[in-house]
């Protein structure tokens, strides 16, 4: 937002103490004395005095202070899933940046991964976000419940980073990727020209991208339920795996 409220800085403010952050960093206190911005997001207004965000901030603080002893004690809920960003399909988009679709634009992997990490949190489910180049995302949960990791289009993956989800995979975890996930290595070649590094992960070869419009539909037969995708529509071909959706209504 170009002007967070009140209630935007509480959300972020909550959001990261029940995530388990140390300390919250508020950008910024006084208004730039020189820039573009009209200092929307200043925590003191022209005359030095609190906005209503530094307001709110020093509420929470003092929830925070009158109960110290439930604060000092809680924790996190361990997340059971965790939306991977890559850095090599961040700069693959800004480098093949076109204007027309979402999902060319140079912001197309991060919007894809926010639409994912949103529906997780409305569903209740305990999610983090991290990068896929960083093993500690991989590290199993001390109840030894099975994990799901997600990659939303993100277009470009390194073999080693391939190597890193299947031995996810292979712990007994779920990964899921939608859009162009893995078609490209971090030079921006085509991976299905040769061998994919994710075909031992996907249990499938890509054959063939086809956009088909700007709009389409997926429907599953297990569960029983009907996808909406975006722009592009894969044949794939088997190597193990069980197909479980196919396009159409």
């Amino acid at each position: 937002p170009m002007n967070p409220t009140r209630e935007d800085n509480a959300q972020w403010t909550w959001t990261a103490i029940g995530s388990g952050a140390d300390r919250v960093v508020y950008w910024l206190l006084n208004a730039r004395g020189q820039g573009g911005e009209a200092a929307e997001w200043s925590m003191l207004d022209f005359q030095q005095r609190p906005s209503e965000r530094l307001a709110e901030a020093a509420a929470i603080a003092a929830t925070l202070r009158k109960h110290e002893a439930v604060f000092a004690d809680a924790r996190p809920i361990a997340p059971r899933a965790t939306v991977l960003l890559s850095l090599e399909s961040m700069t693959l988009q800004d480098n093949y940046k076109w204007t027309d679709y979402p999902g060319r634009r140079r912001q197309a992997h991060l919007m894809a991964a926010l639409g994912v990490y949103e529906t997780l949190a409305e569903m209740g489910v305990t999610t983090e976000v991290r990068f896929v180049h960083d093993p500690g995302w991989r590290a199993p949960l001390a109840s030894g419940s099975p994990r799901l990791a997600i990659l939303a289009h993100a277009t470009a993956i390194s073999a080693e980073q391939a190597a890193g989800l299947e031995a996810f995979v292979r712990e007994g975890n779920t990964l899921l990727v939608t859009g162009l996930t893995g078609l490209f290595d971090p030079e921006a070649r085509a991976w299905p020209l040769g061998r994919s590094p994710l075909e031992p992960v996907l249990g499938a070869r890509m054959k063939e991208v086809r956009l088909v419009g700007e709009k389409g539909s997926l429907r599953l037969d297990q569960p029983p339920l009907v996808l909406p995708f975006h722009l592009w529509e894969s044949d794939v071909e088997p190597l193990g795996a069980t197909p479980i959706g196919r396009e159409g209504e």
